[in-house]
């Protein structure tokens, strides 16, 4: 599941925000290895124009990191 909103933050900043919900199931039955998990990942975008007419820009998200299966 993912919600994601954006809009103005101020009258120079423009914002995303997202939050993605991941439940996973692993089971690996060859080598008897079953994995099962649930995590929240947030990410947060904010931008700007400046006057020379370039942008800045920040960002943060948290990534998933899935376990190998050896």
């Amino acid at each position: 599941a993912y919600v994601n909103y954006g809009g103005k933050l101020s009258k120079k900043w423009n914002i995303q925000v997202g939050l993605r919900a991941e439940k996973t199931d692993q089971e690996l039955t060859t080598n008897n290895l079953k994995r099962d998990y649930f995590g929240l990942f947030p990410s947060v975008n904010l931008n700007t124009e400046l006057k020379s007419g370039a942008g800045l820009g920040l960002s943060f998200s948290r990534k998933v990191s899935r376990p190998g299966l050896n």
